[in-house]
């Protein structure tokens, strides 16, 4: 990951996405930054803002919230979990799908679904892990 989103993933994003798409990049890394207490605590601020955003596009731009997929990874998989819940929350209506990318697990695991991911946050939510620990990494 690169601390400019000029240069990371968001390299070449912009319009020729596709008809009719786009691409939102919500850059918070000075927010995630440690001590990752507080950047917890500002998951949950960055999440309401991007809900924000989602109600402003739906309202003025007529975006359907059943097309919007959000993505996040690790505490951004609960950013993604904290918009959708303002959304619904807002609207009255839920965004298509949430993806999350090995969503962290310190201060989300076993906790409330108001403070974490949670399959209500959207019509369809998926988690993708990549890093769990395992038995099997004792077997070699």
């Amino acid at each position: 990951w690169s601390e400019d989103v000029g240069t990371g993933v968001g390299a070449g994003v912009g319009p020729g996405v596709g008809a009719g798409m786009g691409v939102v990049i919500v850059d918070w890394w000075k927010g995630a930054q440690p001590p990752y207490t507080q950047a917890v605590a500002n998951s949950r601020l960055v999440g309401a803002s991007t809900g924000y955003l989602i109600h402003v596009l739906a309202e003025y731009y007529s975006v359907a919230l059943s097309s919007v997929h959000l993505v996040g990874h690790s505490l951004g998989a609960h950013v993604m979990g904290y918009a959708g819940k303002y959304v619904k929350a807002v609207r009255g209506e839920k965004v298509g799908r949430i993806t999350g990318l090995d969503p962290a697990g310190p201060y989300f695991t076993n906790t409330a679904p108001e403070v974490r991911l949670d399959p209500s946050d959207a019509d369809f939510v998926d988690v993708i892990h990549t890093d769990i620990p395992t038995e099997l990494w004792q077997l070699g």
